[in-house]
């Protein structure tokens, strides 16, 4: 559906825009997580925060897109942190 490689959009999904539907999602319930060095950049994934109300974003420090594999410790840490958070309210 992408294409050939995940660097080149070619297949049925080139033009697709999901972007719209950010604002229907309980952002309250919503934690964006990537690695610092994700392929997903940072000002991306931050306009897709800015567009799903009251939703959080944290990053893997020293990760990239399989931060869950390379940084468990790390990612663990932000999900439980942000878990907890939720929980307390």
């Amino acid at each position: 559906m992408w294409g050939p490689s995940e660097f080149s959009a070619r297949g049925s999904l080139v033009g697709y825009d999901a972007t719209p539907l950010l604002a229907k999602i309980d952002g309250k319930r919503t934690l964006f997580m990537i690695g610092q060095y994700d392929e997903a950049r940072l000002e991306t994934v931050r306009n897709f925060v800015s567009l799903t109300a009251g939703a959080e974003l944290a990053v893997v420090p020293g990760g990239s897109h399989g931060s869950v594999l390379e940084r468990p410790v790390e990612t663990e840490g932000l999900l439980r942190g942000w878990l907890a958070r939720k929980d307390a309210k």
